[in-house]
């Protein structure tokens, strides 16, 4: 199966990448999505039962590739939504470091070059 090797090559965890090399080694055997799932050890932590649903489900009706690009553009907008939410959580905290790093640098400054 093309698109396991394909992610399996792109992905840097290891888990992941073990997981697609054996997803593909199962399905390329003859096994369906629902027996290779059910046969790698811990799928549940890396691949959410609700998307393995959407797999079998997609394999059984024939509409697998149709059901991967649906899923990589939810996965994609999740991902977009969480970067920006981060990125808004983090700046806060960031203008704090960088509030007290300038006001020590300054402190300092002004404390040696006027009492000393």
């Amino acid at each position: 199966m093309r698109i396991c090797a394909c992610v399996s090559d792109e992905t840097s965890f290891i888990r992941y990448k073990k997981m697609y090399l054996e997803l593909k080694t199962l399905i390329e055997e003859g096994n369906s999505f629902k027996k290779s799932f059910a046969a790698i050890k811990n799928v549940r932590l890396l691949i959410p039962a609700p998307t393995q649903q959407m797999i079998v489900a997609a394999e059984q009706s024939g509409t697998l590739a149709k059901a991967f690009t649906k899923m990589s553009a939810n996965f994609e907008t999740k991902i977009d939504a969480t970067t920006k939410d981060l990125t808004v959580v983090i700046e806060p905290f960031l203008l704090v470091v960088v509030w007290l790093l300038l006001g020590r640098q300054f402190g300092w400054f002004f404390y040696t070059n006027l009492f000393l």
